[in-house]
């Protein structure tokens, strides 16, 4: 999500059949194959938004990334 011109957006950067167990490890190869079929540089990424999933936390951690916690996710746990 983000505002432009002081509206909320919403863009859908990809979505993907995964039929491998989503462990760390499947997730990190998956995150990474992600960024190369956009054709992004890896050295430009400053961070990752996600849940507190053990498997994504994995995930980012092998990938050796900054991990950002979901807002979202966060307060929904607080008060959920």
């Amino acid at each position: 999500h983000f505002i432009q011109d002081w509206e909320m957006k919403t863009a859908c950067l990809q979505t993907s059949y995964f039929h491998q167990d989503h462990t760390g490890e499947h997730i990190a190869e998956a995150l990474q194959d992600a960024i190369a079929s956009w054709k992004l540089q890896e050295k430009y990424l400053v961070a990752i938004t996600t849940d507190n999933g053990s498997n994504i936390v994995k995930a980012v951690e092998l990938n050796k990334w900054l991990r950002m916690q979901c807002f979202g996710h966060r307060l929904h746990l607080a008060i959920g």
